[in-house]
């Protein structure tokens, strides 16, 4: 992931799995390196939440809070689907172990290697 700044950092997961959609893409991580931080294991164990199909531990519906579809559990830690540029709290693309709830990334990457 990319800040506004130009500055790269990483999160690699060496357990990365999203079931399939009749366990409504529930999400497997573990084995974190990298630069970042990690605030995606937070997320392990979670169901896929979009703004029709709330699928998320918290009182209200996660994705239409936080503006995205995600793995939410009381909300998030980690959101890279959340709105481009938005640095209202948790509502803008967030990495919350490097920059924060109040900052929103300019560039994400999801690459999955297939072993």
């Amino acid at each position: 992931m990319m800040d506004h700044d130009g500055v790269w950092k990483y999160a690699e997961y060496s357990t990365f799995h999203v079931e399939s959609a009749s366990l409504k893409y529930k999400l497997h991580v573990d084995g974190y390196s990298g630069d970042a931080g990690d605030s995606l294991l937070y997320h392990d164990e979670m169901f896929f939440s979009t703004f029709d199909n709330d699928n998320d531990n918290y009182t209200a519906n996660c994705a239409q809070l936080r503006r995205g579809g995600w793995w939410f559990k009381y909300c998030h830690k980690a959101n890279l689907n959340g709105e481009y540029g938005n640095t209202e709290f948790s509502n803008g693309i967030n990495w919350n172990s490097w920059r924060g709830f109040n900052y929103s990334m300019k560039e994400v990457r999801m690459m999955v290697r297939k072993i």
